[in-house]
């Protein structure tokens, strides 16, 4: 299995696409993936998830303070907000098949 070096995002803005969140994060290390997370009327709901290729670019991001078109990110480290809705159905198919990866 390949290793998850994953943060999860709040209050992500909701002008915020995934060019612009893979954008702002490849500025720290090489994105593997970046989501921001879209209700089912391709609405933001404000949550996001970004992979990196290495374990010590996730330290560095938890370290500092993040804003993205004005807006303060909250970060944490690993999947959370799985509870909620809107998550759930991204995370499920598109995060969590862990042997599923386009090259």
């Amino acid at each position: 299995m390949i290793p998850r070096y994953l943060i999860s995002i709040r209050n992500i803005p909701w002008t915020v696409s995934h060019s612009q969140l893979e954008g702002y994060f490849s500025t720290f290390g090489s994105v593997r993936n970046a989501k921001v997370i879209f209700d089912k009327y391709g609405i933001s709901t404000g949550y996001g998830f970004v992979e990196f290729y290495d374990k010590v670019v996730v330290t560095s991001v938890l370290k500092k303070d993040h804003v993205l078109d004005d807006g303060k990110l909250s970060i944490t480290e690993g999947l959370q907000y799985l509870h909620e809705d809107p998550v759930k159905e991204f995370v499920e198919p598109h995060i969590l098949d862990a042997d599923t990866y386009p090259q």
